[in-house]
């Protein structure tokens, strides 16, 4: 359609196969609004394609499906950081000109707005990482606690609940703690183990399984490092 209109911003192969989702296309919404999150512009780019194969016939409910998908950006953009004076004015001048848009001119003109609002993200986060991140890294140290006990439990799986590239994830977790992602994780495993060794009285079979790491010989390893005490002396440490 955006080829079709003439518009700039957003075109595809007419010979392009894709997977249509349901009529609605909410689950694509989430995606395109998910790679918005993460500012990551191909996988917006992926997402957006198929949400236009998945638009109804009706030139209407087009233009009614990409009023919603914007709504639901412009939400998610106000709950989490990027939306500045002047994409919010992008915003406001698309909604303005509802009626005045094709279904094949929304279609440029959203695409436009939805790589400006990663754009805009990107240099906002850059000024100052640890104020926007702020909201991430404390749902991130929240699933992490809940997920000691998880041997798989890695920067990557952390990232992905938090819609953050790892890499990425990595460098601002550092900035803001004060130390890697696996010397935190190993941090609050150790701490978990002593209060463990402290409150309750498992073995040390039970506590390794606790903590997420299964090989006791191993943990001992890691508890004597991280404390300078075996887990049975420091049991029977704080026993006396």
């Amino acid at each position: 359609m955006a080829s079709i209109s003439g518009a700039s911003a957003f075109t595809v192969s007419e010979e392009t196969e894709l997977k249509v989702p349901d009529e609605a296309g909410t689950d694509i919404d989430s995606l395109i609004v998910s790679a918005v999150r993460k500012n990551n512009r191909s996988e917006l780019k992926e997402v957006f394609i198929q949400r236009i194969y998945s638009l109804p016939h009706e030139e209407e409910l087009q233009c009614k499906y990409l009023h919603r998908l914007m709504l639901k950006t412009e939400f998610m953009l106000q709950d989490t950081y990027g939306l500045t004076e002047n994409l919010e004015e992008k915003f406001r001048n698309y909604y303005y000109n509802l009626e005045n848009l094709n279904a094949a001119k929304s279609v440029d003109v959203c695409y436009k707005i939805l790589c400006d609002a990663i754009d805009t993200r990107i240099r906002e986060a850059e000024k100052d990482e640890t104020r926007y991140f702020k909201e991430y890294l404390a749902e991130a140290a929240s699933y992490i606690e809940d997920h000691l006990q998880d041997e798989d439990l890695s920067i990557v799986s952390v990232a992905a609940h938090i819609y953050l590239n790892p890499v990425y994830f990595g460098r601002v977790f550092k900035n803001t703690f004060g130390m890697t992602f696996k010397k935190y994780l190993m941090q609050r495993r150790m701490e978990k183990a002593k209060k463990l060794l402290e409150s309750e009285n498992r073995s040390i079979a039970e506590i390794c399984d606790a903590v997420g790491i299964s090989n006791p010989s191993y943990f001992s390893h890691l508890f004597k490092q991280y404390t300078g005490k075996l887990p049975s002396e420091y049991r029977k440490e704080y026993e006396g």
